[in-house]
């Protein structure tokens, strides 16, 4: 996009028939034998749904060797006809995912090159003893293929004993035991020869050389101008059991000298800090190492390939590993803005048929992450792959129900997968569905198309208007990471912090999350942080109990300039400088009015909400709720019961679907299960009126809207407001909604292309109202315009346009009845125009014609071998003999086989089912 396009204002045109260059732009999973004839097939079909970009991705079935010399030919014949026909074509750099390995080949060429990482392998012992243990073999411990690295012992009063010196016979510890109890650590290094060390810059190197030089010879004069870029895809630092709790952290080639060049200490006689809790320094040791490997992994992994990109005019984009979790990110990622930092579109995944809300908070995080990265950074595309896993029944509703909620939090790039090349065989099921051909709603794919452009028009240029930043609190989450073991105030960061997210988009607080470093380059202007085009006028503070003291100086200025600052549950006291840990309590006390330490100690005891604010001299306010959580799910009474006052998640809490919400149960063991629905739901109200009651005394909101069902997402184009409003749920909505100022306002339906002016609206306390009406999975642009010389304050009908002299409406009333105000008087037009058609009932029997054949897809049949011999079997029937007979689901056969067969496989078997037909058609075809 062109600096001029970025500034230029919304035009109808446009809107209408939207330019290509905000094309979806799917996934191709080139998965069978790419006949060039069925390629170019295909290519036809993208572009005739109005898809004019497409991402080559090497999937599960392909009949030819990844980066083979014909399957390079394929890709430069995808590429060549995509160019003719008006498409531009990406690489998606692996084969599968995730991305790193060339399918293979690097390990294969390099396997000293395999991922590293160490293991704490600890057990207790009481002395006086004599331990003699050894990593030799896996006889009593799992010392499987590993190396020593270090050994310590920690008694029950935190001392540690560095038993590193004893190391023996290679991998022999042996330790006279004093008396006491005692825990014995000895701390390996291990390998993963299924993945690379991404931290160690020789791994991309041998990556890009295989997996990527081969398209960069391949497709030569094509690139960069068929060829647009290259799509990277969940890469990681670690990819060992890295979903679970398990003493186990990433690790590198010489990482003991790469810390110790960085942090100036050494890092082997503090490995203990980062498995167990040992004092006020684990934190530090914790801080220093996370930090350390994500400069690394940027380094190594993002930086080398978005250099080799650009180096040839190429775009670099792609997404992260678990970017919904701050947990899980910080040892598979660290801290993930570094990284997006080296994308020049910034992207994300969301999976599966959901979105984020009361009960899948966490499911926000990570698009809101990448997308005010991307407001940061300057960067005007965001994308999202989306739609995997959505089921085999996928809708348009739900695609479109799942990229309104997308587009809502800053996504403006959609990225389907997948579009299969085919469903032969298992295909079928690699993350269905297939967007593709095969589906019945395809020859409808280019109205979605047509739609998300139109998203992506209006959500693309011009600027983010937030008045909020939410501070990212991953350095606390480093501080109290333990890998194999959750620490209470870090669930309650994490927990806290999505349910943060929720709460200021249900209640239309548009914010942006802001990482530490680049809050301390922010820049003060009169009570406003300011960053890039962001200007925000309130911080909030999620609960944490660490930060970096360039923070903390930065809060400091900006409450002294007139910002606004708002904390809540606890508050930080430690604070990390160049120097070390610091103690900021005093600091934190004297901004917020409380003490810190305590709110660590005490928050859980916290039975209510209670706001405590503090006046600064030049305007600026803090405020810190004071309360045992965000989070509201076990009831407070209940939570007394169980002895676990203050933790609202319970594994006794279970949560059933009831039409389009969600009902609540209390179920402990050998008790009966109790309906806690209205409970939980009045807690949550009560948080969310606490929450929004601070946040109307610290910033004033653009828009209000009376309904926490719609969504809403705030731009500035070409100096015109844009408000996108979307139904997060599935049933009809309305809502009262308002904006500061007077203004005519214009909807802009993106399903049609299609404006009108929204009627009726009034003024009222400096905020022009209008009421909206949004579909189940709707949504609609709000656009401001100058205020009209006579507003429609009354209609009961639908107001197609409104000039100086006229206004065209339609109804299905007898009489139309429009109400104007010029702020002086009211002027009333009617029309009849006759008593409406009465409804179109089809009364009796009547049939339809359906435009291809009706399919019934049988769930369930039965199977059986053929015997040696044996002729036709017994049709399927009421009487017939199923006794052999075995039940059968999609997928491998000869997994469900109760035994193995006696023949070699391939085995002829037949197929039994039956099914109930109450009118046999005149043509009746089996498909298998």
């Amino acid at each position: 996009m062109t600096p001029a396009s970025r500034e230029a204002p919304a035009d109808p045109t446009a809107f209408q028939c939207p330019p290509d260059e905000y094309t979806i732009l799917p996934f191709w999973f080139l998965n069978g034998d790419l006949d060039p004839e069925e390629l170019r097939s295909q290519l036809a079909e993208l572009h005739a749904k109005g898809i004019k970009g497409v991402i080559l991705h090497g999937r599960y079935g392909l009949e030819m060797p990844y980066l083979s010399s014909r399957y390079l030919e394929r890709i430069r014949l995808i590429v060549e006809e995509a160019r003719r026909i008006g498409l531009r074509t990406w690489i998606y750099d692996e084969m599968n995912w995730p991305s790193g390995t060339a399918g293979g080949q690097v390990l294969q060429s390099r396997p000293d090159l395999a991922q590293r990482y160490i293991e704490c392998i600890s057990f207790s012992v009481r002395g006086p003893w004599f331990t003699y243990l050894t990593g030799a073999d896996s006889r009593y411990l799992d010392f499987e293929r590993s190396t020593p690295l270090a050994a310590f012992a920690v008694g029950s009063d935190g001392r540690v004993i560095d038993l590193t010196p004893n190391l023996s016979f290679e991998n022999v510890i042996p330790w006279e035991v004093p008396a006491g109890n005692w825990r014995l650590l000895y701390i390996v290094e291990k390998r993963a020869d299924y993945y690379i060390d991404a931290l160690n810059p020789e791994s991309t190197a041998e990556f890009l050389r295989l997996g990527y030089e081969p398209y960069g010879r391949a497709l030569g004069d094509l690139i960069p101008s068929a060829t647009v870029g290259f799509y990277t895809d969940e890469p990681a630092m670690h990819y060992f059991l890295s979903g679970g709790d398990n003493p186990v952290l990433p690790w590198t080639k010489d990482m003991l000298r790469r810390f110790r060049e960085r942090n100036g200490y050494s890092l082997r006689p503090h490995l203990p800090h980062l498995f167990f809790d040992l004092g006020p320094e684990s934190a530090r040791v914790r801080y220093d190492f996370y930090c350390t490997l994500t400069d690394l992994y940027t380094d190594a992994y993002y930086r080398q390939i978005h250099e080799w990109c650009r180096s040839r005019g190429l775009l670099f984009t792609g997404h992260l590993l678990y970017e919904e979790w701050l947990r899980k990110q910080i040892r598979v990622e660290g801290n993930l803005f570094r990284h997006i930092a080296e994308m020049d579109i910034p992207g994300v995944d969301h999976l599966y048929p959901i979105i984020g809300g009361p009960d899948r908070a966490d499911e926000h995080v990570a698009l809101k992450a990448v997308s005010s990265a991307a407001h940061h950074l300057g960067r005007e595309r965001v994308l999202c792959e989306s739609f995997g896993g959505i089921f085999m029944d996928a809708t348009m509703q739900r695609m479109k129900w799942i990229a309104d909620w997308e587009f809502l939090l800053g996504v403006n790039l959609l990225n389907p997968h997948g579009f299969h090349y085919t469903l032969e065989g298992p295909r079928k099921r690699d993350w269905p569905p297939s967007m593709f051909y095969q589906y019945p709603w395809w020859p409808y794919y280019g109205e979605f198309s047509a739609y998300i452009k139109r998203l992506g028009y209006l959500l693309t240029g011009g600027r983010h208007a937030a008045r909020v930043a939410v501070l990212w609190p991953i350095n606390a989450m480093f501080a109290t990471y333990t890998p194999q073991s959750h620490n209470p105030l870090a669930d309650r960061t994490e927990s806290d912090f999505a349910v943060l997210t929720d709460l200021l988009l249900r209640l239309h607080y548009d914010f942006d999350y802001l990482e530490e470093d680049v809050l301390a380059g922010a820049r003060l202007e009169g009570g406003t942080l300011r960053v890039a085009d962001e200007a925000y006028e309130l911080l909030i503070l999620p609960p944490l109990t660490h930060l970096k003291l360039s923070t903390v100086e930065q809060l400091e200025r900006f409450v002294g300039d007139g910002g606004r600052v708002l904390g809540m549950v606890f508050l930080p006291a430690l604070a990390f400088g160049s120097e070390g840990l610091v103690d900021v309590s005093e600091r934190i006390r004297a901004l917020f009015g409380v003490d810190p330490s305590e709110t660590q100690r005490g928050y859980r005891l916290c039975e209510g909400i209670e706001p405590i604010e503090r006046e600064h001299p030049g305007g600026g306010r803090a405020c810190f709720l004071r309360t045992c959580a965000l989070a509201r799910h076990l009831p407070m009474r209940l939570q007394q019961r169980m002895g676990t006052p203050g933790l609202p998640e319970s594994p006794y809490l279970h949560l059933e679907a009831e039409g389009a919400g969600t009902r609540y149960y209390f179920a402990p063991p050998d008790s009966e299960r109790l309906d806690v629905t209205d409970e939980v739901l009045a807690e949550r109200r009560t948080v969310a009126a606490a929450l929004e009651r601070a946040l109307e005394r610290l910033v004033t909101a653009d828009i209000t809207i009376d309904n926490p069902e719609i969504l809403c997402l705030h731009r500035i184009k070409g100096g015109q407001d844009v408000y996108f409003l979307v139904n997060a749920s599935c049933e009809a909505q309305t809502a009262e909604v308002s904006v500061r100022g007077s203004f005519g306002l214009m909807l802009w339906d993106p399903e049609t292309g299609r404006r009108r002016p929204a009627v009726p609206s009034w003024e009222n306390g400096g905020r022009t109202h209008f009421q909206v009406a949004l579909a189940p999975a709707g949504s609609v642009f709000v656009l401001l315009e100058a205020p009209p010389r006579q507003r429609i304050v009354e209609a009961n009908v639908t107001v197609e346009w409104q000039r100086e002299r006229e206004v065209r409406a339609y109804g299905a009333v007898a009489e139309g009845r429009i109400v104007l105000d010029d702020g002086s008087s009211r002027t009333v037009l009617a029309m009849r125009a006759g008593e409406p058609c009465a409804p179109l009932v089809l009364d009796g029997e009547w049939e339809f014609e359906v435009p291809g054949g009706n399919g019934l897809v049988l769930t369930r049949w039965l199977t059986r071998a053929e015997a040696p011999g044996e002729g036709e079997v017994e049709p399927a029937g009421p009487a017939a003999d199923v006794a052999g007979w075995l039940p059968m689901v999609p997928g491998a056969w000869c997994y469900q086989l109760p035994a193995e067969p006696r023949e070699a496989f391939p085995v002829p078997v037949w197929y039994r089912a039956r099914f109930r037909a109450d009118h046999l058609p005149p043509r009746l075809d089996l498909i298998i």
